[in-house]
Order: C-alpha cells, then sequence, then structure tokens
C-alpha cells in the first residue's frame, strides 16, 4: 500500500482529529529503528505518520517523545515497561494498546516482512493476527466496527 492508499483508508474509518500533530521525524525512525534493531514494514510507518490527523480507538503509540506527535507513550518507553513487568517476548514491539492490557505488535526479527501479532494479557500468549500489516489496515474495518462491517474480535 501506498501513503495515499493508508491515508484514503483511515479517511473512510476515522474522524478526523480534533487535535492534529506532526508526524515523527525521519530521525525519529531512524532511531527507533536502530534501538530495536529492524526495520519497520512501510505501511506501518505510513500508519504512524498518519496518526496525528485521525481519531483512534486505543492507544497508538508514539515514534519518540519529540514533539507532539500523539497523546500516548512511546514505543520504547511501553515496551521498556511491558518486559520488565509483565514478561513481554523482547522481540516484539508494541503499537497499539487496545485498553484493557492488550496489545497489537510486530516482530522485530521479521523487519519490513513482519507479521502483526495479538498479545493477549490474560494468558500472556502472543498470536498471529494478520500476516502483514497491510493485511492489519485491510482487516481494521472488521475491528473497529466500521459502519458496513461487523464487529471483529480478536
Amino acid at each position: 500500500m501506498t501513503r495515499e492508499e493508508v491515508r484514503t483508508l483511515l479517511a473512510q474509518l476515522l474522524p478526523e482529529a480534533p487535535v492534529r500533530f506532526e508526524p515523527p521525524s525521519p530521525e525519529a525512525w531512524k532511531a527507533l529503528e536502530m534501538r530495536f534493531e529492524t526495520e519497520f514494514p512501510d505501511e506501518f510507518v505510513y500508519f504512524i505518520d498518519l496518526m496525528g490527523e485521525y481519531d483512534f480507538p486505543g492507544a497508538i503509540y508514539s515514534v519518540s517523545d519529540e514533539g507532539r506527535t500523539t497523546f500516548d507513550a512511546p514505543i520504547g518507553f511501553v515496551y521498556d515497561q511491558e518486559v520488565e513487568l509483565f514478561r513481554w517476548p523482547p522481540q516484539f514491539v508494541p503499537f497499539y494498546g487496545i485498553g484493557n492490557g492488550d496489545y497489537f505488535a510486530l516482530n522485530r526479527e521479521e523487519g519490513r516482512a513482519s507479521r502483526v501479532y495479538y498479545r493477549d494479557h490474560e494468558d500472556e500468549s502472543m498470536s498471529e493476527y494478520s500476516p502483514s500489516f497491510a493485511a492489519w489496515l485491510e482487516q481494521l474495518g472488521d475491528f473497529l466496527g466500521a459502519p458496513g462491517t461487523t464487529r471483529g474480535s480478536v
């Protein structure tokens, strides 16, 4: 998917954000990739870059704590907390907190081809949710219960 395809999809599913934020800087993206020793899927980068334009339920974590990119905590901070306190598998990078202790994450060992994983806080399991970030985006309407779709489940 291109950046514009991601934007079009998000515009169909989400209301505009009441307060707009700037996308993360290229330097912030580079620092995050260096920290996790990986490269993220293009669609993930586009999605996070565009999150400053849309109101998304739950917590989409920011790339860094520089500037005003979201209201939510930085990915690295959430990762550190989860690894330290909740036996988080270290190869997974959380990017979306649903709000009940469950997360969506990417596998840094899979790099740009990472599948999207779901972390269930009750049994601490990590399971594949989507075969790619693009596929995760295409399933968002079901997950969010957008008009014309049924409310999905994880």
